[in-house]
């Protein structure tokens, strides 16, 4: 099994900051009776400042990841454009995978054209 699972979206709205995020690895741990993860995405990013994702939250999972706590990181989002504006702005590996909805379909295949960068990044 892979398991993945994602933080910044909660009932109470979007909240990218390091100390939710860095509780919501735990919360989820709990609930799953897990030691780590494969995958914690920070979800919905185009609903929190991008300045922020890059300059607060990945550090956050960044730490994460070396407590063991979760293998990789991943970012989601519908608009392509918030993927090559957090990866232009971190250091590469940072990022391990993306998640992006609707674009590689019958009536939209738009993911195809940023697949080569994807890879440029070590983004899967």
């Amino acid at each position: 099994y892979i398991v993945s699972t994602k933080c910044g979206r909660y009932k109470e709205g979007f909240d990218f900051c390091a100390e939710r995020v860095t509780k919501s690895i735990d919360e989820s741990l709990e609930r799953l009776q897990l030691d780590y993860v494969d995958i914690f995405h920070c979800h919905d990013i185009e609903f929190g400042s991008l300045d922020q994702i890059v300059n607060e939250t990945l550090p956050a999972l960044l730490k994460l990841k070396q407590a063991g706590k979760i293998r990789f990181i991943g970012i989601t989002g519908l608009p392509l454009g918030i993927f090559t504006y957090v990866l232009d702005r971190v250091p590469p590996g940072t990022v391990d995978v993306i998640l992006s909805y609707c674009h590689y379909s019958i009536n939209d295949s738009t993911l195809e054209d940023l697949l080569p960068y994807l890879k440029s990044k070590g983004v899967g």
